[in-house]
C-alpha cells in the first residue's frame, strides 16, 4: 500500500513538472465577459486620434503616448447602453476612475479616439 502511494505521489510530481515546463512561458489571458472581450479586441487594434481628441488631450496636458499606456494598462469599463452602432462603425463609450470618459470608434484601419468628454475644453 505504501509503495502504491509513493508511485502515485511520484507520478503527480512528475506530471506537475512536465506541465510547468511545457506551459510556463505562455501568457494566459481569459476574456469570458463582454467587457473583457471587447477591451481585448480594442487593445489589439491600431490606435488613431482625431483632431478634436488631440486638442482635448493637449488641453488636459496629456499626450498620445500617455493615453496609449493608459488605454492598454488601466482598468476600463465599457458602457454598452451608450454605445452606438451606425454607418457600419461601432462607437464605444469607455470610462475609468483615473481619466475622463471618452468615445472610441471602431473602423477598418483601427480604432480612433473621437472625443474625450470634458466640459471645459473643446
Amino acid at each position: 500500500m505504501l509503495r502504491r502511494l509513493l508511485y502515485y505521489c511520484f507520478g503527480i510530481c512528475f506530471g506537475i513538472l512536465i506541465t510547468f515546463f511545457l506551459f510556463h512561458d505562455r501568457k494566459l489571458d481569459f476574456a469570458y465577459f463582454p467587457n473583457a472581450r471587447t477591451l481585448k479586441y480594442l487593445r489589439n487594434q491600431k490606435l488613431l486620434f482625431s483632431n478634436t481628441s488631440l486638442r482635448q488631450l493637449n488641453c488636459i496636458n496629456k499626450d498620445t503616448i500617455e493615453f496609449k499606456n493608459f488605454f492598454t494598462n488601466d482598468k476600463l469599463k465599457i458602457n454598452f447602453n451608450l454605445s452606438k452602432y451606425g454607418d457600419n462603425k461601432k462607437v464605444y463609450q469607455i470610462s475609468s476612475k483615473s481619466y475622463p470618459d471618452f468615445l472610441i470608434q471602431d473602423s477598418i484601419n483601427g480604432i480612433k479616439l473621437i472625443k474625450i468628454k470634458i466640459d471645459y475644453c473643446e
